[in-house]
């Protein structure tokens, strides 16, 4: 009968509907578990992060009054030969003089030890093959970067503030974590800010680059430090 049929309806509806639960459950089961421990790990990390940035900003206040205290009773002289990890050399040159005569003088220079890594920045990083811009050419290569480096300047006139990834992403580096808090405010008294650290007189290697004898070439970037309470 008519009745018959709709109640055995029913039941073949309601056999299915266990058998498709019972198929699909241990996967809808995984895949909530699944979304429960991204979304936990999410806020772990996020809270991971929160406080390594505050430690961070700590440090970064902390050795920035150090550095404060140096300049103010040694001089900024002394305070740059500790942070670039100068060190004074005697060597001899010969020099001609007004009369024609050669002789053999010896001057001081400051020299920087390329192999010790006390005198680069933790924001450092290598313009090499790879990179945006980068050619064979080593005075392409001078010519691309300082127009990047105007280039950021420009952006952070523009802008009041730049972090390190988008001068990262200028010239085809990786983003950093770090990266994205550390940066640039913006100086009316400072137009041109933002420094790429090519024309490093105490390195030999940037001589040698801006010479043209150098493809490649470490950039150490002058960064203000965390900037994202600075904004």
């Amino acid at each position: 009968t008519e009745e018959d049929s709709k109640k055995e309806l029913t039941v073949t509806y309601a056999q299915t509907a266990v058998k498709i639960a019972k198929l699909y459950a241990p996967s809808v089961i995984l895949g909530g578990l699944s979304i429960g421990a991204i979304l936990t790990s999410n806020n772990m990390l996020r809270k991971r992060n929160v406080a390594l940035a505050a430690a961070y900003t700590a440090i970064d206040k902390s050795f920035k009054e150090y550095r404060g205290r140096v300049v103010d009773r040694f001089g900024e002289e002394l305070d740059r030969e500790l942070k670039y990890n100068i060190r004074k050399e005697q060597v001899e040159e010969t020099v001609t003089d007004e009369n024609g005569e050669t002789k053999t003088v010896t001057k001081e220079i400051e020299v920087v030890d390329p192999d010790n890594i006390a005198g680069y920045s933790p924001y450092a990083k290598f313009y090499e093959d790879g990179c945006i811009g980068w050619t064979k050419d080593p005075e392409f290569n001078l010519m691309f970067l300082r127009r990047q480096q105007d280039a950021a300047n420009d952006r952070l006139r523009d802008k009041g503030f730049l972090f390190l990834n988008e001068v990262y992403d200028m010239l085809g580096i990786y983003r950093t974590k770090i990266g994205q808090q550390v940066g640039w405010v913006y100086d009316k008294n400072n137009e041109y800010k933002v420094d790429f650290g090519i024309y490093n007189i105490h390195r030999p290697e940037n001589r040698a680059f801006v010479n043209g004898y150098e493809r490649t070439i470490l950039l150490d970037f002058n960064v203000d430090g965390d900037i994202l309470d600075m904004m």
